[in-house]
């Protein structure tokens, strides 16, 4: 499975705070949607439950999804946090838990 959230991605803890985010981990703005959705889903989550998760409102990941925002650095953080656990859990090439 080819996950969105690569591991360049998850270099943005170290600097998420002092660059925007599309200038940070080659991340592009037109990807952020498909990022927390693919994440959001991953985790079989509802918009309003990754809300609760991340730290928004329902209506905030609603406009990440469409393209209307983006997250904040610290909502960034937050969501690339879960992507490390859903990595954590996902079966490695031999089949055994990470």
């Amino acid at each position: 499975m080819t996950h969105l959230l690569s591991p360049h991605i998850i270099s943005l803890t170290k600097c998420y705070t002092c660059k925007p985010l599309a200038k940070v981990g080659n991340i592009k703005d037109k990807d952020i949607p498909k990022i927390v959705k693919k994440l959001r889903t991953e985790l079989g989550l509802t918009q309003e439950q990754f809300a609760a998760k991340v730290g928004v409102t329902f209506s905030t990941v609603n406009r990440w999804e469409n393209n209307k925002g983006e997250p904040s650095p610290l909502a960034m953080k937050q969501i690339i946090d879960l992507r490390k656990k859903v990595t954590k859990k996902l079966p490695n090439k031999t089949g055994d838990q990470k």
